[in-house]
């Protein structure tokens, strides 16, 4: 059984002290639980766009593969690269648009015994912070 003192006019109850004590822990959980779902809500912001980056390193990918097996061997010059863009483009930086939002792909390629293929897609996160997205493959 729990024991409330009794003070000397008869009344019992919490002091001061004790409620704000407890009201300061209740506001530290709260401020965490609030802190932890804003994050989990800018990541899930995100989501859509790091899948289309990744789609869109799948897909250069594609269409380095779609040229080795149409012969195209240009490709293959080492540090040149060959993208799905516009002919005013810089061919090792191309600026793309997908799902409405504005994606930058750069590509290098390596020559060391195998042909190495990097694909580093660049993005802005909800937050307003360039995030990248990089595939690195072997095309043989």
């Amino acid at each position: 059984m729990i024991n409330i003192k009794k003070s000397a006019g008869g009344q019992s109850g919490f002091t001061l002290v004790e409620v704000m004590i407890a009201t300061v822990i209740l506001t530290v959980g709260l401020l965490g639980v609030a802190f932890f779902f804003s994050r989990g809500m800018l990541i899930l912001a995100g989501t859509p766009t790091q899948l289309a980056a990744k789609e869109l390193a799948e897909e250069l990918v594609d269409h380095y593969t779609l040229l080795r097996d149409t012969g195209d061997t240009s490709w293959r010059v080492a540090g040149r690269s060959s993208e799905i863009c516009s002919a005013n483009e810089r061919p090792d930086d191309c600026r793309l648009t997908r799902h409405g939002r504005n994606f930058r792909a750069e590509t290098n390629i390596f020559n060391d015994g195998d042909w190495r293929v990097e694909i580093t897609v660049f993005y802005m996160s909800p937050n307003g912070n360039e995030r990248s997205y990089t595939l690195r493959t072997i095309i043989n």
